[in-house]
């Protein structure tokens, strides 16, 4: 595998830089357009069946997420960490060891949310009020969760570099959405069609990637040499945990305040505060594929004389704060004409949510570096502890203010909530990243 952080080319004249963020252009630009693709399918599913309606299908999406991603291990993480320089040196054992073991992981994480699923499902319906075919469908929409939580399988790829692969999982869940949405409000099928629908789409894209990576990735384990250990790397199983750990509080935040939000305001709320995420999160969405993208390049250059690393992060922060201010310009200015247009004027409501949303997932894209430099430094623990002091912060904000202030509380929760994982996230990788540069250079002044 060539360098995920390669030196200047002396024929080409580009370096390591030039090529990491072509490459997260590339991303940026696909997930960009099939980002309004979903955008677009939300908003026929809205016309076809009604907004509260709507609003039911996206909490049953929510509880299959919440269980799956809380409970899933993190094992891309592991496999970009401990896997790079595995494959770097030709170790074919020690590689398929490490996969072997992550997809033991997944499946027994996988296994675990099923089965909660199907125990509790009823019981969850039951004290959110949802009436009797809605618990029905919580429980055969779990079953969505085995292909929304391919962890190890997206590993296996950003470790070959294959995105586009992933960028195609993404284009088969929009267009799956949209087409089967659009059927939905021409025939006038229901909310049923609607359900079959969002679960086709996940077990449709999630199924394609997952193939197409056990096909790759046997094909790179058979032209590996078969060298290196069989047991696992030191700290394996601490980063693994950690890493678990603090996904599993992001996945809580994410998927269990749609819930809430559903709980304290009802159905139609929930459905207005999914569109909001919706569109910010597709604003933030650079920041979960870049983070993969520059992980490899923070493991190569952490320790090296060049102080790679926190230039690398310095350069990060300055793209990403671009960015940032550009999205909550856009936000601001045509927020309320877009919610118009594409929702109609009930969605109206959901505007002082939506800009707070969007401020949120911009400092988190200006921040997209921040972790995967703390956690190629080794220091998983860190990222765990200020995931966890930042969701108790936003629990309970989001606790006192829902209530009170409706949905325009929970973006006031949301923003914080980012604010100060983004401040505790830079302060520390500063302080990692510091200690690794020569007193030499201009990093280190």
């Amino acid at each position: 595998m060539a360098s995920a952080f390669p030196a200047t080319d002396p024929e080409t004249g580009r370096n390591g830089f030039t090529s990491l963020y072509r490459t997260a252009l590339l991303l940026l630009s696909s997930r960009a357009v099939f980002g309004l693709v979903n955008l677009a399918a939300a908003a026929v599913a809205a016309s076809a069946v009604g907004l509260s309606a709507f609003g039911a299908v996206i909490l049953c999406h929510a509880v299959a997420r919440l269980v799956g991603d809380t409970l899933r291990f993190q094992s891309w993480q592991a496999i970009l960490g401990f896997g790079t320089p595995m494959l770097d040196r030709g170790e074919g054992r020690s590689l398929s060891r490490l996969i072997g073991v992550t997809v033991a992981l997944d499946l027994a994480a996988l296994g675990i949310a099923l089965g909660l699923l199907m125990i509790f499902a009823p019981a969850l319906g039951q004290a959110l009020g949802w009436p009797h075919e809605m618990q029905d469908w919580v429980r055969f929409y779990a079953l969505a969760a085995v292909f929304m939580t391919s962890a190890t399988p997206t590993g296996v790829l950003r470790l070959m570099d294959r995105f586009d692969i992933l960028n195609w999982q993404h284009a088969i869940n929009a267009v799956v959405r949209l087409t089967g949405a659009t059927a939905v409000l021409w025939f006038g099928l229901g909310l049923d069609a609607l359900f079959t629908v969002w679960f086709a789409a996940a077990v449709l894209s999630g199924g394609w990637m997952m193939l197409r990576a056990f096909m790759l990735g046997r094909a790179m384990l058979t032209v590996l040499p078969a060298t290196g250990r069989t047991e696992m790397p030191p700290r394996f199983w601490p980063f693994v945990l950690s890493t678990n750990l603090s996904s599993s509080i992001s996945g809580a935040l994410l998927h269990g305040s749609t819930l809430a939000v559903g709980a304290v305001l009802g159905p139609a709320a929930s459905a207005l505060y999914a569109i909001a995420r919706q569109i910010s999160d597709a604003l933030a969405k650079p920041a979960k594929l870049l983070g993969p993208v520059v992980m490899p390049a923070f493991s190569e250059t952490r320790n090296d004389a060049t102080g790679g690393a926190s230039t690398l992060m310095t350069r990060s922060l300055v793209i990403g704060g671009t960015a940032m201010i550009a999205i909550v310009a856009l936000v601001y200015l045509a927020g309320d004409a877009i919610l118009a247009a594409v929702f109609g004027a009930e969605a109206l409501a959901a505007h002082g949510l939506l800009v707070l949303a969007a401020v949120a997932a911009a400092i988190t894209l200006c921040g997209f570096a921040l972790e995967p430099a703390i956690l190629a430094t080794g220091r998983a623990d860190l990222a765990l502890v200020l995931s966890i002091s930042a969701a108790l912060a936003y629990a309970a904000l989001l606790g006192l203010l829902l209530p009170a202030e409706g949905l325009f509380g929970a973006g006031l929760a949301l923003l914080a909530h980012a604010a100060l994982l983004f401040a505790g996230r830079l302060a520390v990788a500063r302080w990692l990243l510091h200690d690794r540069v020569p007193a030499n250079h201009p990093e280190a002044a």
